[in-house]
């Protein structure tokens, strides 16, 4: 874990968490608490690059379970590389979603603008993961949004309405 700079060390305690609930046979939906550069809880959205609208990326993955640890691996790796990024580099923060025990795992990452999103899209450490664990993925829902910025943090109720509202990208068969 971390030192405590501002952030929650909500992976560890997460994970932490799920695994005390399966050894319990508690099955249950758990999340990080919404968190990044540009973001701060008091404040809201302090990124100044971003104007009224922000970008949110939702994702809705199914995981097969043969492959879970490759992906979770690499959603690892993409968080300690979301966390490496500044406010400048327009990314203002990130949620993840997970069933405990299951196969789903839910993303809410929000951006200053489309070019944001667009170069973490094609960063080396989102095409790794894409490409080395793309193939544990039995269902993959996307969906990017225009929101006023002060609708951050999204609750995981809205962010599943608007995963839900169409148009999005879907591969796979739809599950919920």
């Amino acid at each position: 874990m971390r030192p405590d700079n501002g952030r929650t060390p909500s992976i560890a305690l997460a994970l932490l968490a799920a695994a005390a609930l399966l050894l319990a046979g508690v099955g249950c939906s758990i999340s990080t608490r919404f968190q990044g550069p540009g973001f701060q809880r008091s404040r809201g959205v302090v990124a100044d690059l971003a104007g009224d609208t922000v970008i949110v990326s939702l994702t809705h993955a199914t995981v097969d379970r043969a492959g879970r640890k490759t992906f979770d691996r690499h959603v690892g790796r993409i968080v300690d590389h979301l966390e490496s990024l500044e406010a400048s580099e327009g990314f203002i923060g990130f949620s993840i979603g997970m069933r405990v025990p299951g196969k789903e795992v839910w993303t809410v990452t929000a951006w200053t603008d489309e070019a944001a999103l667009d170069a973490f899209v094609r960063s080396s450490v989102h095409a790794a993961a894409i490409r080395e664990s793309g193939g544990a993925l039995e269902a993959l829902r996307l969906r990017r949004v225009a929101l006023p910025r002060d609708e951050l943090p999204l609750s995981w109720k809205r962010a599943f309405e608007l995963l839900d509202a169409a148009p999005g990208h879907a591969v796979g068969r739809a599950v919920r």
